[in-house]
């Protein structure tokens, strides 16, 4: 079983952020992803918003799904 447990890094020990249902004692093991550099700052939220965006702006709102390779990887046109 995997159980994701948000925490801080704080004189040398990963303390949780909440309440965590382990007893003390219990070995655990802690991955650390790495930072991304490249990683885009802005929530899936936010990308997802501006996809249906992109779909409204084209009064095609009932084609994003059937099309949503196009609105996700094709550059929209230069005016």
């Amino acid at each position: 079983m995997t159980t994701s447990i948000e925490a801080v890094y704080d004189g040398g020990v990963f303390r949780p952020t909440r309440q965590v249902a382990l007893a003390d004692g219990t070995h655990v093991e802690v991955l650390v992803p790495t930072a991304n550099a490249n990683r885009d700052p802005r929530t899936v939220a936010a990308r997802l918003a501006e996809v249906a965006a992109r779909a409204d702006r084209k009064g095609e709102v009932e084609s994003t799904s059937r099309d949503h390779d196009r609105y996700l990887y094709v550059a929209e046109p230069k005016s």
